[in-house]
Formats: structure tokens, C-alpha cells, sequence
């Protein structure tokens, strides 16, 4: 393990993100055009990029606030969730609209097929994304993904404030709002949408990717583990072995212990043992934000596996 460096130790961290009830099928096989089938299990569960990165950090041991909207139907259940794991619930919005719906099919070897229903009432405003900020202060973290929109104006606001950015730019799809990656401090991203932002595939990405950012670089490769670049120095560690049942919020949770453990230490290799150690835990659960595992059960399975 390399020597850790100067941890940043930020006085505040802020996720501005998506919350989604999450309604999840069991099936053999994505459905098909033209296909009418029952799944085997269902479940309805609380979701979101935005809320299972939050959840993660504090999971992790940082003490995030978290911005988002919900409807009034999920509003108190989201916010007794939020305080039951430690985190502020004033943050939450409620609206009168629909929260955001994820329909998820997931296969016997935990394969996602999802269908987004999003809601445009959840997003935020630039005026309240600007008196968001006004809370914060030059040093401080803030978190973002690609479920939001108005990523650029979110960026630029975050850097005149002096804050750091750290951006999950997932998914990437036909809404994906192309941002300034010279503005953003951390990078974390699976292979896949490595490759859509660039062309080229992990280590070429890699080196890619951390030539347009602020140094700060991670890609995530399923199975296969992780690679990262900070400062122009690669790392790699390969995946905690897992029985896998469901991959949904394994990426979220990576992020989230990832960013905590670096945060903290300044050691990118401790934080990647524990990034890794913690997706594997996730994989291995049904559910999404209310299984993302403890500190204590990640560092078990990370001292099992990696040291």
C-alpha cells in the first residue's frame, strides 16, 4: 500500500441528486417486444443515484447532506429513511407531482434491464441550486450524477464557490448533458461509459480521461475490479470475490465508500479495497438503498479478501 497522502478532510460534502421508488421484477429473460410474462418476485424499493451515493458516504463514514425532491406520497418515507441512517432530511423537497420511477428486470445471474420514469418537477431550478450552494464554502465536496439535469450550470456554480466536484456521469444516454471535465475534481465511471466518452477502452480511457480532468479518475470494470489514475499514477485492484444476485446500486456504492475512505485517508488504495469490498457486499443482497452495507461489514469482507 502506497503511503497516504494529505487527506482533505472537507468540512462539509453535498450530494444534489435523484431519489426514485425503485419497482423491481424478477425474471428469466429481459422481456421482449411482443412478450406478455409474470415475473417470479416483485419489490418495491427506495432508489435513486443520488440517494444510494448519500447513503454510501454516510455508510462510509462522512456525514453528507442530500437535495432532492419527492413526492408527497414518498416524502415521509423517504425522509424516516434518510434519519434512520444518520443523514438530514431537510434537504428533501416535497412536491406535489410523482417521484421519480425506475421499472427494473433483473435476471438469475443479477443482468438489470431498467425503464426510467422521471418526472421533470424534480429537478432543481438554477435559482435553488444557487441558494443550495450559498450554504457551502470554498474546500467543500459536492456530488453529483447524470440522473439531474442542469449538470453544467450545477459545475460552474460549484467551481465560482470554490468547491470541489466529484461526478458519476451515469447514464450516459440520450439526455446525457456533456460537461466541462477540466472542472471536475473526481471522476468515477464503469467501462462502458468510459468508452462512450471517449472512444477507447479502460487504460487508454483512462490516461484519457485524467489528461481532460483535475487528476482524479476512476473506472470501474464489473468483474474484472478497478482501474484509477490520480496525478498521473495508475492503480488497479482486482474485483472482491462475490456471489452475485443483483448488480443494482453496486456502482452507487463504490462511489460512495470510494469517495469516503479517500476523503478520509488520502490512500487510494485503501479506498479502492474498500470500494471494491463494499459492491461485492451490495451484488450479494436484494435490494438497493436499504442494503448498502455498513462500515463495519465492508472493512470484514475487505481484511477477508485484500490484506
Amino acid at each position: 500500500m502506497q503511503p497516504a497522502s494529505e487527506p482533505v478532510r472537507p468540512k462539509s460534502v453535498v450530494c444534489i441528486g435523484a431519489f426514485c421508488i425503485d419497482m423491481v421484477c424478477a425474471v428469466q429473460e429481459p422481456v421482449q417486444t411482443g412478450q406478455a410474462v409474470c415475473c417470479s418476485h416483485f419489490s418495491r424499493t427506495l432508489g435513486g443515484k443520488g440517494l444510494n451515493q448519500t447513503v454510501a458516504l454516510r455508510q462510509g463514514g462522512l456525514n453528507p447532506h442530500f437535495y432532492a425532491k419527492a413526492g408527497w406520497a414518498e416524502y415521509g418515507l423517504l425522509c424516516s429513511f434518510l434519519k434512520n441512517r444518520g443523514i438530514a432530511a431537510d434537504g428533501i423537497y416535497p412536491m406535489a407531482g410523482e417521484s421519480n420511477t425506475g421499472i427494473l428486470q433483473i435476471t438469475p445471474s443479477g443482468d438489470t434491464a431498467i425503464l426510467g420514469c422521471a418526472n421533470p418537477e424534480t429537478a432543481f431550478s438554477e435559482q435553488e441550486v444557487c441558494s443550495i450552494l450559498g450554504r457551502y464554502a470554498p474546500g467543500d465536496w459536492l456530488f453529483l450524477q447524470n440522473e439531474i439535469s442542469g449538470i453544467e450550470r450545477t459545475v460552474q456554480a460549484a467551481k465560482k464557490r470554490g468547491l470541489n466536484v466529484a461526478l458519476n456521469p451515469s447514464p450516459i444516454n440520450g439526455a446525457y448533458e456533456p460537461v466541462d471535465l477540466s472542472q471536475i475534481d473526481c471522476l468515477i465511471l464503469n467501462e462502458a461509459e468510459a468508452f462512450q466518452l471517449t472512444g477507447v477502452h479502460e487504460n487508454h480511457a483512462l490516461v484519457h480521461l485524467a489528461d481532460k480532468t483535475q487528476g482524479l479518475v476512476v473506472i470501474t470494470l464489473g468483474e474484472r475490479g478497478a482501474i484509477c489514475s490520480k496525478d498521473h499514477v495508475c492503480y488497479s485492484i482486482p474485483a472482491c470475490p462475490a456471489s452475485c444476485k443483483n448488480t443494482l446500486g453496486a456502482g452507487d456504492t463504490f462511489f460512495g465508500f470510494f469517495l469516503a475512505e479517500y476523503l478520509r485517508s488520502g490512500t487510494i488504495t485503501r479506498a479502492l479495497a474498500l470500494a471494491s469490498a463494499s459492491a461485492a457486499l451490495v451484488v450479494e443482497r436484494d435490494g438497493t438503498a436499504e442494503v448498502i452495507p455498513t462500515i463495519h461489514e465492508v472493512k470484514e469482507r475487505m481484511c477477508k479478501w485484500f490484506f
